[in-house]
Formats: structure tokens, sequence, C-alpha cells
């Protein structure tokens, strides 16, 4: 009377549970078969919305300065010769960098600027957040992981960071060996003649700069963002995979299903 084959019956969803009060089978390669502490739960998640706040607060905290030296220093307006940047100013200079480009082309640049340093590691912190407290059934947990990937991939505050260390640490070294011999001459004549009008500093350009406050702050809430957020997404991914159904060989996962179910 019951003659129907369970696979023509819709799959059971499963229960709500959220990752943090899951019961793992196993934590970073150690059995374990029941919930984490709750300092550990709470930890974790407010972590990740520190690390959020600090990151929304320092984008307008400076972030680094640049000097630039020599007769070319002098030559320019003070407000030109030394200048600070936070990554929200850093990004309205961009449409203002060069008065010959394309003004489209230079806001499309700026919108993809602060997309990937600000909105989608903030985005991500978000993501990171519902995954590890949202009470949420197998499928809608497995979707949440995928997008919570996606934002990690495109969020760059990590590498701006990294970027603005190294460039600002090479950036005299490298405009030295843009000019390369041809300011030797200047160099020369200032020397000998007009030291005292730019103060000893018998360079025709140089520049110098200086990380601030606000670098090592994005530095360290970044690094504490990506601690939780690799913490979040190991324990959800072995939450999925202690609730995947067994395949025909023993053994599943839902991490392998579509993104999008029919």
């Amino acid at each position: 009377a019951c003659d129907i084959s369970y696979g023509k019956l819709p799959a059971p969803r499963g229960r709500r549970r959220a990752v943090c009060r899951h019961a793992f089978s196993s934590l970073f390669g150690r059995p374990r078969g029941r919930p984490l502490p709750g300092w550990l739960q709470l930890g974790i998640a407010l972590l990740l919305v520190l690390s959020g706040v600090t990151i929304a607060f320092a984008a307008v905290v400076e972030t680094f300065a640049l000097d630039i030296h020599g007769a070319v220093g002098k030559l320019l307006p003070p407000a030109s010769q030394n200048q600070t940047f936070s990554i929200i100013t850093l990004g309205d200079a961009i449409v203002t960098a060069n008065p010959y480009a394309n003004k489209a082309a230079l806001g499309g640049l700026q919108a993809v600027f602060f997309t990937l340093t600000l909105a989608l590691p903030l985005v991500w912190a978000a993501l990171l957040l519902l995954l590890w407290l949202a009470p949420l059934r197998p499928q809608q947990t497995r979707r949440l992981y995928r997008w919570c990937e996606v934002a990690q991939a495109w969020a760059c505050l990590d590498v701006f960071i990294l970027t603005t260390i190294v460039s600002l640490i090479e950036l005299d070294q490298f405009s030295r060996f843009i000019l390369g011999d041809e300011c030797d001459g200047i160099n020369k004549i200032l020397d000998e003649y007009f030291s005292d009008l730019v103060d000893g500093d018998t360079v025709c350009f140089g520049t110098r700069s200086t990380l601030l406050r606000g670098c090592w702050i994005l530095f360290t809430a970044s690094l504490f963002q990506h601690a939780a957020g690799w913490f979040v997404i190991h324990a959800a991914t072995v939450a999925l995979d202690d609730e995947a159904p067994p395949a025909a060989d023993g053994h599943g996962s839902t991490l392998d299903a579509p993104l999008l179910d029919p």
C-alpha cells in the first residue's frame, strides 16, 4: 500500500540550529561530540563585532603621511608638501588625482576602491556573525556559508594594508629609480649655491612616508577578523558535514551540493 520510493518524497529539511550551538563530532582534528563552551561562543561573536566596528572607525583615522621634500617640495604649496590620508580621504582623492582623466572612469575606480577595502570587509564580518549565531536549517547554513566565502574572496582590506606598508617603505627608492641620473646636475647646483634656500636638503625631489596609527589599527582589526572568520568557517564546515546524509560510498557533505536547489 505504501510502495513509494523515498527518493520521490521531499527530503527532510533538518532542524534549525546555530553553528555555535552544534555538537561537533570533531574540531581541528580532535574528537569532541559536544557544543563549544559558552565563553568561546560569545567570544567569537564579540570578536567579529569588535573587528567590524574597529574597521569602520579606523577608516576615518589617518593611515599614512606623505612628505615631498627637496627643491620640488619647496615649490609646492604647504598643503601639498605634507599630506595625510585615511581610507576615506584616499578614496576621495581618486576623483581629483588626474584632472585630464575621464571623471566617470575615476568615479568607477573610486567605487571599486571603497567596495573592496571597506564595504566587503564589513559585509563579510556581518555574514560571519549571522552564520555563527543564527539558528538555520542545514540548507540555509550551506547557502550562507557560500556567501561568506564569496565575500572573503573579494574583501581586500588585508591586501590594501600590506600594499600600503610595502609601497611606502619602497616609495622613495622607487622615485629615485624613476628619475635615474636626471637630477644629478641639479643636485650639484643645489648643494653648491642653494643649500640655505632648501634648508640643506640638496636634492631636486624626494619623498618621506610615515605609517600612522590608523594603519596599525586596521592591521590588528583585519588580523582578528581573519582569525575569527577562519574559526567560524572551519566550524561551519564540520557542522555541515555532521548534518550531511550518508552517500552511497558512506560519506556525505552538504558543501558538495549546488548553491541553488531546484
